[in-house]
């Protein structure tokens, strides 16, 4: 595996990782109003990441991961995410969800549809798209999102666990990020890293086709729903995500696959330094959680331009953060830290 990173997938899972970044620190600290446009640029890291997730899974199979290798994947990510909650968050695990559950369980279910011809597993991602948007019509949406903090009796929260359902509804429908439909981004990633050959020799028609989709929902998006609510102050538009915002994602993943691997033979150091965040993307996605968590939403508030040069240090932080531990690696000093710590750093 590590010999074949494919470039490309690492510059756009970067990317996501700046969105990402500046999207979850401007929750606590970004000044009102905000933009649209802005609003619509932060929700596009989140569909990204898990749908990378599904991409990078059908290339570690191609690389002879056995399937036990990718279930034990997914539960490491599930046990990742539940301490994320627990000593970052401080809130209980399992309860509302965020975007690491979903990646974890995606895994765990692409592990299980991977012998699936590719036809069944498109239909697979239908369902889970139309079952979502059907429960939009027939089932209420919870906007707010109660966290039980850890300092909560354990009785109450054990008696929540066993008697509230509603757990189970932030688990398939509305909590951060459901079942429905965001686990259809995860088998989409799975699905094109299939198709990835065919797409680059036909790119111009994918490219029209991922044009005219982006474009329509673009326009319906904006039309129609130009008063999606922040949720708990996050600016992302998809809570809950509708036919627009997931038919426009859906076109910008595929565009974003075209044009990417045009600087897959790149040999700029420029371009392969910034790509070590997508190759750490688990290590800084847990220290970002932490540096919001303990330092940032203890500051602000912040203009657009003081925000921005609070994202510009963040990043570069986190960037030579990454690069300290390459360094490391290369001079040896890292032998005897134990396996899953290698792995959290990416350098397993």
């Amino acid at each position: 595996m590590k010999n074949n990173r494919i470039v490309a997938i690492d510059f756009l899972r970067s990317v996501s990782i700046v969105i990402m970044i500046m999207a979850n620190s401007a929750a606590y600290v970004l000044e009102k109003p905000h933009s649209l446009l802005l609003r619509f640029i932060f929700s596009l890291a989140a569909p990204t990441f898990i749908f990378l997730s599904g991409y990078s899974f059908n290339i570690s199979f191609k690389n002879k991961f056995s399937i036990k290798d990718k279930y034990l994947t997914g539960i490491f990510l599930l046990i990742t995410a539940a301490c994320i909650d627990v000593f970052i968050w401080h809130i209980y695990p399992f309860c509302t969800f965020d975007v690491l559950y979903l990646i974890a369980f995606g895994i765990i279910i692409n592990t299980l549809i991977a012998n699936w011809h590719y036809n069944s597993k498109l239909i697979l991602i239908l369902i889970l798209i139309i079952f979502h948007l059907i429960c939009l019509r027939i089932i209420n949406y919870r906007f707010e999102i109660t966290e039980i903090e850890i300092s909560e009796n354990p009785r109450t929260v054990l008696n929540i666990f066993i008697n509230d359902i509603q757990i189970w509804k932030r688990f398939l429908f509305d909590g951060w990020f459901p079942v429905f439909p965001w686990l259809a981004f995860a088998i989409a990633g799975n699905v094109v890293a299939e198709r990835t050959a065919s797409i680059i020799n036909n790119k111009t028609i994918y490219s029209v086709t991922s044009a005219f989709i982006i474009l329509c929902g673009i326009l319906l998006f904006i039309n129609l729903t130009p008063t999606q609510l922040e949720r708990d102050d996050y600016l992302e538009l998809f809570y809950p995500p509708n036919a627009f915002f997931i038919a426009t994602v859906t076109g910008l993943l595929i565009f974003s696959i075209v044009f990417s691997y045009r600087i897959n033979k790149t040999t700029s150091k420029l371009m392969l330094t910034f790509c070590e965040l997508g190759k750490k993307s688990l290590f800084v996605y847990i220290l970002h959680a932490a540096v919001i968590s303990f330092y940032i939403s203890n500051t602000g508030p912040f203009n657009p331009l003081e925000f921005s040069m609070v994202c510009i240090l963040f990043i570069v932080f986190c960037l030579l953060i990454v690069l300290v531990i390459n360094f490391l690696k290369k001079k040896e000093l890292l032998t005897f830290i134990p396996i899953f710590i290698l792995k959290i750093l990416g350098l397993k």
